[in-house]
């Protein structure tokens, strides 16, 4: 009890007081040296000089997916309308859907492309029903036997 009551001074209370001051000062401040340390080894970079070229090469690259896939749709809606099938507004929703060429709008456009390319009509395929009897179990071949290994 008595070191407990040695260790009650003022000067002993300053000290505890001066460290407790300087641990919430660290966590308040500490990312400052750390950001400013970030700042100065790693700076901002401006606009770099072919970041417009990439741009536009891009724009050009995405635009021409786009014109690919309206050229599809547009091939498959004129083989179904030389077929005799009722596509009546698709192709003015695809001539639509590419005046969306721009870039905010072209995510969309490609979309509505794929839903316009399945909505197509198809001309339906003829069919053959399969046989299912009782013959046709017996006319499956048999393996032949595999031969004996000499001993």
């Amino acid at each position: 009890m008595e070191t407990l009551l040695d260790w009650m001074t003022p000067r002993t209370f300053l000290a505890a007081a001066a460290l407790v001051a300087l641990i919430l000062a660290a966590d308040r401040f500490g990312g400052y040296p750390r950001q400013w340390f970030d700042e100065w080894r790693y700076p901002p970079v401006g606009r770099s000089v072919g970041g417009e070229d990439i741009a536009a090469a891009l724009d050009g690259h995405q635009s021409r997916r786009l014109h690919r896939l309206y050229g599809r749709v547009s091939s498959e809606i004129a083989a179904a309308r030389a077929q005799g099938l009722d596509v009546t507004g698709l192709q003015e929703a695809a001539d639509a859907s590419l005046t969306l060429d721009t870039p905010r709008y072209r995510d969309a456009a490609i979309e509505r492309l794929n839903h316009l390319s399945m909505a197509v009509p198809q001309r339906p395929t003829r069919t053959r029903p399969a046989v299912m009897d009782d013959e046709s179990e017996d006319r499956l071949p048999t393996p032949p036997s595999a031969p004996a290994r000499p001993r």
